[in-house]
């Protein structure tokens, strides 16, 4: 829910009072996705995309992290999957869903939650500690990592 001060002017009906905060309810869904070729500057593509995106819907709280997330899969999509990779932000209610998909079959060898090692895995385990829930699922066409957090207020 938004908080809003109702202003007097033109558009104040019958039972509206000036001054008064009213509870505005916000939207519930929001989804934004891009297409990136498989390449060297997909994540830093992927990192202004989201950026600009979760700016736009007044994220603020959460941001960094969102996009830690971010930057970890889509690089995890290149370097070990095949290209193009798609980016999936998808808002329902307080949880923020974020979806990383290529055309790889090759699944992640070891869980999203395993423990770090001194070769590899920084990326996944960083997204295992950053989101509430977190996960692979094969497709048709390759796979997808996902994961999920909720999120703090957003804009009005």
């Amino acid at each position: 829910m938004c908080i809003r001060r109702l202003e007097t002017g033109a558009g104040a009906g019958a039972g509206v009072h000036p001054g008064r905060e009213v509870a505005m309810p916000h939207r519930e869904t929001w989804t934004a996705s891009w297409d990136l070729p498989a390449g060297t500057r997909a994540a830093a593509a992927a990192r202004a995309l989201a950026r600009e995106a979760l700016r736009g819907q007044g994220v603020a709280d959460d941001l960094d992290d969102v996009i830690l997330m971010v930057d970890e899969l889509v690089t995890n999509a290149v370097v070990h999957g095949a290209g193009p990779v798609r980016l999936l932000l998808r808002r329902a209610g307080a949880q923020l869903f974020g979806e990383v998909s290529d055309t790889g079959a090759e699944l992640p060898a070891a869980p999203l939650d395993q423990q770090v090692s001194a070769e590899g895995g920084r990326g996944l385990w960083l997204v295992a500690m950053l989101s509430s829930d977190h996960g692979v699922r094969p497709e048709p066409y390759g796979k997808t990592v996902w994961f999920s957090r909720p999120i703090g207020p957003w804009g009005c």
